[in-house]
């Protein structure tokens, strides 16, 4: 898959109806790297913050 297709499979994938306990850490870790990515420079990196980014989509 393309750098595109894989954004929009994830922009469409809806992670509460992903039954697949596999299917949805991959998803979650996914949209945690989206979201470090697209606020890089406001995260700090403290073990609090990476506890939070690794609570967000348990």
């Amino acid at each position: 898959m393309s750098n595109e297709e894989v954004k929009v499979l994830l922009d469409k994938i809806d992670i509460t109806k992903i039954e697949d306990r596999d299917a949805q850490e991959v998803i979650g870790y996914f949209e945690v790297l989206d979201l470090i990515s697209e606020n890089h420079s406001e995260i700090d990196i403290t073990e609090n913050n990476l506890k939070n980014l690794h609570n967000l989509y348990e």
